[in-house]
């Protein structure tokens, strides 16, 4: 039924856009990706050495419909089947697969009014549902890598100004009903400043952001703030990119063992990216970076005992910065991370590119602050990733992307997710997608 009335809802859309708007659009997205996968550390093929592979495919189609009603009014709907193939059984199951677990495949990725220049004013709204995607998705992004993606209820405001521009943020996260138990409904609030004082060259990003997510795994929510800037620019063939964030609050209802009832928080953010692209055809281009997510120490410092330092990266694209085969951070839990890369990239000829990423991964923490470490020889240094893509043009509005990447891990290392049989686990992808 849902999947009724979302048709049924992008079909009057796409009728009221042709019967008043002054400008009607109708697109489609499919992609599909195979992933050959053998990331589970905890699964060996029998000798202790080569993992499991498994075959995953996945499948998202996208069908977006815009209206320009008149030039201050712009409507938006684009829904999303999303799904793994296999899940849900096909026109000639018998029952074996249960569909209806997986009925929220498809669904509404984004609804929204879009008001511009509201009473020939410098202000802009946008309403409904809709993607929020910001700098270089760091801290608030599509994750469009995920075959579900990322969107938001909520609606931004735009001030407009000259060569700058400043979005007020406000969307709900998770809706909790009102009952005896309530948990206080999760929410992102913010403000967003954006300032271009060379065109497209140069951009200075000014940011805060608050939320409340659930706290250490208790029934309750933390406050947590994160200010932060984002730089980034290109001259002469020379690229950069920094950006860093600061994270406070607290967790309430928290019982220490001094009697206190809240943990403070205080953790940071910080990544540099830079790189230079060689003059020619071939555009080929080396960069180098380091990215930073501090770790909670369990040990703690003098006054700092009473504090979290773990940072949370929100709702980040976090596929872009920490390697593709998506281990990190989730899997280093509060250590922190530290990750150098270098990166190689190139096109030898137009709608062909190639490319590498290195990383080396550490976490934040010592080891030896940990209860029953202390006498053990346990490295901080994680391991390294390689990954190797392309990604090219097939025919006109189709492209594909191929990727391979390799993580091995250090002899010691405390991974407390990433404990297992394997030191060194491998991962591949065919990726084919159509806009039209």
């Amino acid at each position: 039924m849902r999947r009724v009335l979302t048709a049924i809802l992008l079909l009057m859309v796409m009728g009221l856009g042709e019967a008043f708007a002054q400008e009607f659009n109708f697109g489609v997205q499919l992609r599909e990706r195979s992933e050959f996968d053998a990331k589970e550390f905890s699964l060996s093929g029998g000798d202790g050495g080569s993992n499991y592979l498994d075959v995953y495919h996945y499948l998202r189609t996208r069908f977006r419909a815009d209206a320009t009603v008149n030039e201050h009014v712009n409507v938006v709907v684009e829904l999303q089947d999303s799904r793994k193939f296999g899940t849900e059984g096909g026109t000639l199951n018998d029952g074996f697969h249960d569909g209806d677990e997986h009925s929220n495949a498809f669904d509404v990725r984004q609804a929204f009014v879009h008001m511009r220049r509201i009473n020939n004013t410098a202000v802009d709204a946008k309403v409904g549902r809709m993607v929020l995607s910001y700098a270089n998705q760091r801290l608030l992004g599509a994750i469009d890598w995920n075959n579900f993606g990322q969107s938001f209820d909520g609606g931004v405001l735009t001030f407009h100004m000259k060569n700058a521009s400043l979005d007020i943020i406000g969307a709900a996260v998770d809706r909790n009903d009102n009952t005896i138990r309530h948990i206080r409904d999760e929410f992102l609030a913010g403000a967003w400043f954006t300032w271009n004082p060379m065109a497209d060259q140069t951009t200075v990003q000014v940011f805060y952001l608050y939320t409340n997510p659930m706290s250490m795994g208790m029934d309750s929510r933390m406050w947590l703030h994160t200010p932060g800037i984002y730089v980034s620019g290109e001259t002469n063939g020379f690229d950069y990119a920094v950006d860093g964030a600061f994270q406070f609050g607290e967790f309430p209802n928290v019982k220490l063992q001094d009697g206190e009832s809240t943990l403070g928080i205080s953790a940071y953010m910080a990544g540099v990216r830079a790189g230079y692209t060689l003059p020619g055809n071939a555009n080929f281009r080396i960069g180098a970076g380091v990215d930073i997510l501090s770790g909670d120490d369990p040990a703690g410092e003098g006054e700092e005992d009473d504090s979290f330092g773990a940072f949370n990266t929100l709702f980040a694209t976090n596929h872009k910065f920490y390697g593709h085969m998506d281990y990190f951070p989730g899997a280093i839990g509060d250590l922190g991370l530290m990750d150098i890369i270098v990166q190689l990239s190139a096109e030898p000829r137009e709608n062909f590119r190639v490319g590498a990423d290195f990383h080396m991964f550490s976490i934040m923490v010592d080891p030896a602050d940990f209860p029953g470490n202390e006498d053990t020889e346990i490295e901080t240094n994680i391991g390294m990733e390689l990954d190797l893509y392309t990604q090219f043009q097939v025919v006109d509005a189709v492209w594909s992307q191929v990727g391979v990447s390799v993580i091995d891990l250090a002899d010691r290392v405390n991974r407390p997710v990433l404990r297992g049989l394997n030191k060194t686990n491998k991962w591949a992808y065919i990726m084919l997608m159509v806009n039209v």
